[in-house]
């Protein structure tokens, strides 16, 4: 195997196995730079992270480009696209390019909501290659942006009574066999339910504001906030919004077949 190793200090992070490049986060930062120079991201939106002392770590950046949803008040929700390129030096997970856009007004993230669009991109020792791999990942996110844009419209323009709400809702924290939820379970669903009537950018009474619920609760609530960007980036949180738009997806389609 080869060692991983951190460029600042020398010190090793992980063994890798004699197939995997080693790559370090110097190289993602170069790739950003291509991106950047030839006009596909924001820089003066940019933000790393690093988890596990460098192990793992991410650059997310807006795009520039942005869709509205008109919500069932009639009110214009913004939407900006940000992307996110994700790397990891441990091994324990694949690189990866995918989107993290947000609504402006609550800064709600809706990572996960294009899971399917995400692409995974190889560790190759040429930069040249990351350069292509990453401008071909970036096209597909965009490429695919005002599509979803327009399907979100359609959870905007599908009404949901409060009755509806505590359905999903109950989906979401689904009561024991003795027909109620933990403590730490009916608390989450009692903060979900005030975010859905009460929370920046709620929607009460259609599907929009159900998402809104939602990835208001992972964005800012969900798990602890030293993990949190992790997870909604490509772990629980990314998977739980995932599952949730499909959901809503599928009722929104059905309520228009009707």
């Amino acid at each position: 195997g080869q060692v991983a190793w951190r460029s600042d200090t020398g010190k090793a992070i992980a063994l890798v196995g004699p197939a995997q490049t080693v790559v370090q986060p110097a190289v993602t930062i170069q790739v950003f730079e291509h991106l950047i120079d030839n006009g596909y991201i924001k820089p003066d939106t940019l933000q790393a992270y690093a988890w596990k002392g460098g192990a793992r770590t991410c650059i997310v950046a807006e795009t520039g480009t942005a869709a509205e949803i008109i919500d069932g008040r009639g009110r214009p929700q913004q939407i900006l696209q940000r992307v996110y390129d994700y790397d990891s030096f441990d091994g324990s997970a694949s690189k990866r390019f995918g989107d993290a856009s947000y609504v402006l007004i609550c800064k709600n993230g809706m990572m996960g909501w294009r899971k399917g669009n995400e692409v995974r991109i190889r560790h190759t020792a040429s930069l040249t290659e990351r350069h292509k791999d990453a401008v071909q990942a970036l096209r597909v996110q965009l490429d695919g942006f005002q599509a979803e844009a327009v399907k979100l419209q359609q959870l905007a323009d599908t009404k949901l009574n409060d009755n509806g709400f505590r359905a999903i809702l109950q989906e979401w924290f689904p009561l024991n066999e003795d027909g109620v939820r933990s403590g730490r379970s009916q608390n989450q669903a009692e903060l979900v339910e005030r975010i859905y009537h009460e929370g920046a950018g709620a929607d009460a009474g259609t599907l929009w504001g159900a998402w809104q619920a939602h990835t208001n609760y992972v964005t800012h609530h969900r798990g602890r906030e030293s993990s949190r960007t992790e997870q909604n980036l490509i772990g629980a949180g990314a998977n739980s919004n995932n599952a949730v738009l499909a959901d809503l997806y599928a009722r929104a389609e059905l309520a228009a077949s009707m």
